[in-house]
Order: C-alpha cells, then structure tokens, then sequence
C-alpha cells in the first residue's frame, strides 16, 4: 500500500470494536483489523474507493463486506492451576474454587480421597492413564449470560458441606465440552498449614504456617520425597516454623520434590510441593 495516507479515513468497520486500530505488516503487503470482536455480532467492513497502492492505483470503487463472528466456544479454565502445577492448596473452610467459564450450562464435578503416595504416583503419569476412582460425582447447574467470559463457583462436595483436612483428586468436566482432553484433572491440598519449600544443592527449606493467620507452625515433624516417592530426609519445624532437612549430593536432582506432615485424615496434615513457587522465586526478592 501506499505510504502517507490516513488509514483511519479510508478505512472502517461498524459497529466499532472495542481497542479498535487498523496497523499494516512490516511488508505494508498486509492490512490487520483487531479490536475486541463481539461473539454473535454482525460487522460491516468499509474500504475507501481512494485507497491506493504503491504505485499509486486506487481501487475506484468501494470494498465493502459484512462479516459475523461466531459464538464463543465452550470453555473452562481454573486460573489457580496456571501456577500451581495441577494441585491447589485450600483452607479447610472453603467450599468452592473460581473458575472462568463461557457458554456452559452445567458441570459434572468427581472427586475422591487419596493417599499422600498415590496422589504422588499419579501426578507423574499421563492424565489419560491415571488410576481414577471417584467416591462422588454430581452435576453443578449454572446460569450464565451466553457468548460472556464469566467468573464462577465450582462447589467442592455436592452438598456445600466443608472437607475434612486431607488429600482429594478432582476430574471436572462439561457436557457442553466434547473433548475428552478438556477435562481439568488437579488434587487439592485441604489443610489448615500452608508449606512452602525451596531446594538447595544440600538442603531443602521447609516453612510452615497457618494458612488463615500466618503465624508460624513450630513442632511439626516435616518428611521430605522425591519424585519417586524415595524418603530422603525428614526434620522438626523450629519456632519459627522452619525445618532444613539435609540431602545428599544426588538427591536434589530428582525432580520434583514433595514435603508432608502427618497423615491425610490428621487435623494437622499438609503437604507442599516445590513447583508451588510462584511468587518466591529468586527475581521476587531482586536476586
């Protein structure tokens, strides 16, 4: 296209989108429209007669074509699992989790207790061969504003009730969504102690507090695994809620590394994961 020419007079598209600009390819071969186009919305795309290419040839006639973009596709995402490598942490009180969804009327929600090393086993395989027994499975109405990206509740147990600390594998899914792949597959951590490790070379970095209050979490005795569920080490969080648990020269390169108190079922059971480092790592704190 020609250069010095006002793109914005020659050019539009009615209804105007939102963030609507017009921009060309470093080429100027290519001419791009975005903007924020409405599901389910008719457009009409006006090109100028005067608009002219490099050689100066105008297009003698206007350009113009009506154009509608489709619904939006059913969808469902859980922005919590974006950082947390497919396992949430949750107060023992909380009833639900947030998610986003579009075009969806309902969800069918599984869930199921498991131990502290099948979840483990588990998390290292491919989701499609994950051994999977649900002790409950429910369907969650939702009423929703259709073709609008909406925040919404997922309940945690059927009947709003509250979950006892421990360990639990969730599968959600829609009707409304065919692909088996677009099923979310997490665990969620239910305790009233947060844990957060960092790895060293030698050590592992585990505190311990109280997910409510932060205040710390002294006494509690801290094992540490490896990514095969190998004990490499265990300690006893200190006043301020800190265990280090020494490793030797090999262990650290293990992969991901999983620290627990207790069992899943005692009151003061956690667990915590060293790919929950979201917001701890070193450029966090400028290092």
């Amino acid at each position: 296209l020609a250069r010095e020419q006002n793109l914005e007079e020659l050019i539009s598209v009615e209804p105007v989108p939102v963030d609507f600009n017009i921009s060309l390819s470093g080429g100027e071969y290519t001419l791009y429209l975005p903007g924020f186009y409405e599901s389910n919305q008719s457009y009409r795309l006006t090109i100028s007669a005067d608009l002219k290419d490099r050689w100066g040839g105008r297009l003698n006639e206007p350009f113009i074509r009506s154009f509608r973009v489709s619904d939006l596709e059913p969808q469902l995402a859980i922005p919590m699992l974006w950082a947390a490598g497919q396992v949430i942490y949750s107060l023992p009180g909380e009833r639900s989790l947030q998610a986003i969804a579009a075009n969806l009327s309902s969800l069918t929600v599984q869930f199921a207790p498991v131990s502290v090393e099948q979840m483990w086993r588990d998390y290292h395989l491919p989701s499609d061969v994950r051994e999977f027994q649900p002790e409950q499975t429910w369907m969650q109405q939702l009423s929703m504003r259709r073709n609008d990206s909406q925040t919404i509740e997922i309940g945690l147990t059927p009947d709003g009730s509250n979950l006892a600390p421990g360990l639990y594998h969730y599968r959600i899914s829609s009707p409304q969504i065919d692909s088996r792949n677009a099923d979310i597959d997490f665990w969620l951590v239910v305790s009233q102690v947060q844990l957060n490790l960092k790895a060293s070379k030698d050590e592992i970095f585990v505190w311990a507090a109280d997910g409510e209050n932060l205040s710390v979490v002294p006494g509690k005795s801290v094992s540490v695994y490896d990514a095969d569920f190998e004990l490499t080490g265990a300690s006893v969080t200190d006043a301020s809620g800190i265990a280090r648990i020494q490793q030797s020269s090999d262990s650290s390169q293990r992969g991901n590394i999983l620290a627990v108190i207790g069992e899943t079922g005692d009151e003061d059971f956690s667990a915590g994961f060293s790919f929950w480092d979201e917001g701890i790592q070193p450029w966090d704190f400028r290092l």
